[in-house]
């Protein structure tokens, strides 16, 4: 298998020789018809501008002054055109000589080139002439000019074996500029074949560890080439992506087996709870049964009350244990699609404390309230009232009589937030039962449902923790000096807003 630097030799050698080899194929093919194009365009520039000259003047001042450049300066029209090779004879219609470049001081030599070139020639001459290669040994362009009545011969020319000399050595010069550029060629692609190859080779190894889930080797983000500096970026950043992905995955997983731990936990407590209920239901039950029967035989009206009053007990009992599991069964099923008003929650508490304000004096609990007033939030009233009351009940099973409960609404406009809790003084939590007193049908070390007028049921905190969530906040337990304070936050809503 070919490797990407031998391929990447390989194609820019081709490409080179390519190049190069074309580009002298095409000097070979074109360049000399494309010089001798040129030559001819020049020449006929050169004609054109003759034209303008004064031919009557010019006679006048060739025959005298000499051509030096200070003194002549139609003259010097000339110079441009013969330092590119072109060399120029002009006659009058007499045939003498009006101009002729390397003028010799021989009369008869001149007069046998104006013979040779001009004379033999006369009838080839033509207005508005151009320029051709004539006999393979010259490019030339004979031409006249009409002024004040007279002919004038202009005959402009180049030698070509000058050229076909000069293509000579540019032909040799080329193939020698040939051979090094390819060779310099090759050590340059050899070098730059290897900076592509390593980058690639050491992205390679980088992906290798990536897949064997060792995300410790990087690859160099200094590469000399944007894109592999911009692919081992890239290559970086999936490796820590990965690696996080992984690790949240990872735990997610350790997460869901704790999960499911807490599941088959959650489940042994449901049929503990529901052993529990069922036994439970079956005494009152049991008990209601009873005395129904013996009202039908009792003729004592003060036992009949007893009796009564007994009967009551139990069916509070078990109306309260009923309303805890349809209060659970809502906060699991339906409360997510709860509607939300604004509610102004120091009203809402200062409602439910006159609601057990009598339970309070009845088991002679001393409690103080600090609520700040028009403490607004968005919620909904009828399950916010239920966590607040059973924070209240809660506090008060676990009043001893003569003890304190402390109830407190307050803000923290700084966070903008505001906070419920509800103070007891009694008994602290064990540190290690406050996570677990969250949780559904949780009663602690008792195995059996306490039977009080709020009930027993270990629901009561579970539907807090349930509707404090769905209402966004957050809430706790935290043990004090002489007691235990539960309380849950929410978002405090501005006057803007209300």
């Amino acid at each position: 298998m070919k490797t990407i630097k031998s391929r990447l030799i390989i194609t820019e050698l081709l490409l080179l020789i390519g190049v190069i080899g074309g580009t002298c194929i095409f000097y070979l093919l074109f360049a000399d018809a494309y010089y001798i194009n040129k030559k001819e365009k020049l020449m006929e520039k050169a004609y054109n501008e003759i034209q303008d000259l004064d031919f009557s003047k010019e006679i006048e001042k060739y025959n005298s002054k000499d051509n030096s450049e200070e003194d002549n300066n139609e003259v010097n029209f000339f110079t441009f055109y013969e330092e590119e090779n072109i060399k120029f004879i002009i006659t009058d219609d007499k045939f003498r000589s009006l101009y002729m470049t390397d003028k010799l001081s021989d009369i008869d030599v001149t007069e046998k080139r104006i013979d040779r070139r001009i004379k033999e020639k006369q009838f080839e001459f033509q207005y508005n002439a151009k320029a051709h290669k004539e006999n393979n040994k010259r490019i030339s362009l004979l031409g006249l000019v009409n002024q004040d009545e007279k002919n004038y011969y202009v005959y402009i020319y180049e030698r070509t074996y000058v050229i076909e000399k000069s293509f000579s050595y540019a032909n040799k010069l080329l193939f020698v500029t040939l051979i090094i550029s390819i060779f310099l060629g090759s050590v340059l692609i050899n070098i730059s074949a290897g900076k592509i190859s390593k980058p690639i080779e050491d992205i390679d190894l980088v992906a290798q560890n990536i897949a064997g889930k060792n995300f410790t080797l990087k690859v160099s983000e200094k590469i000399n080439y944007t894109e592999l500096n911009r692919l081992a970026r890239s290559i970086n950043s999936m490796s820590d992506q990965l690696q996080d992905h992984i690790l949240k995955l990872e735990k997610y997983n350790l997460n869901l087996l704790k999960e499911n731990r807490y599941k088959s936990e959650m489940e042994k407590m449901r049929k503990q709870f529901v052993n529990n209920v069922s036994h439970e239901l079956k005494t009152p039950l049991a008990v209601i049964s009873s005395q129904v029967e013996m009202l039908y035989y009792l003729n004592d009206e003060r036992k009949k009350e007893e009796y009564y009053n007994s009967l009551l007990d139990e069916v509070n009992y078990m109306n309260k244990l009923i309303e805890s599991m349809l209060a659970i069964f809502s906060a699991e099923h339906g409360i997510e699609s709860m509607e939300l008003s604004t509610l102004n929650l120091s009203d809402l508490v200062n409602t439910l404390l006159e609601t057990y304000h009598v339970l309070m004096e009845q088991k002679n609990i001393k409690y103080t309230i600090n609520i700040e007033k028009t403490c607004f939030v968005m919620g909904n009233k009828k399950y916010l009232e239920q966590a607040v009351s059973n924070y209240i009940i809660n506090a008060f099973k676990h009043t001893k009589t003569g003890n304190q409960i402390h109830i407190k609404v307050e803000t923290e406009k700084e966070k903008n937030k505001v906070t419920v809790s509800v103070y007891n003084e009694g008994e602290k939590i064990d540190e290690r039962e406050k996570k677990k007193i969250w949780n559904s049908f949780y009663q602690g070390d008792n195995s059996n449902i306490e039977k009080t007028l709020i009930g027993g049921t270990g629901l009561g905190l579970y539907i807090v923790q349930t509707i404090i969530k769905l209402h966004h906040g957050d809430y706790g337990v935290e043990n004090e000096k002489n007691g235990v304070r539960f309380w849950f936050t929410l978002d405090l809503l501005n006057k803007q807003s209300i």
